[in-house]
């Protein structure tokens, strides 16, 4: 798919998609969903390779308030 594609499908902007893909911004997580949506994959998937590189803890989750 093209960038100009997966921008009009996702209703993100393509520059924006070329920083993310680029690694030079975060993206939101709206914009994530956006993208997966898009590209017709859950977005555990898209999300998979960056989880993927960070360590398992064993600690109990930190509880969100």
């Amino acid at each position: 798919m093209s960038i100009d594609r997966l921008a009009e499908a996702s209703e993100v902007h393509r520059k924006s998609i070329i920083q993310i893909e680029a690694g030079r911004v975060a993206a939101r997580i709206s914009t994530l969903h956006g993208i997966a949506h898009a590209l017709g994959v859950p977005l555990t998937e898209l999300v998979a390779p960056v989880c993927a590189r960070h360590p398992k803890t064993a600690q109990k989750p930190t509880p969100i308030i």
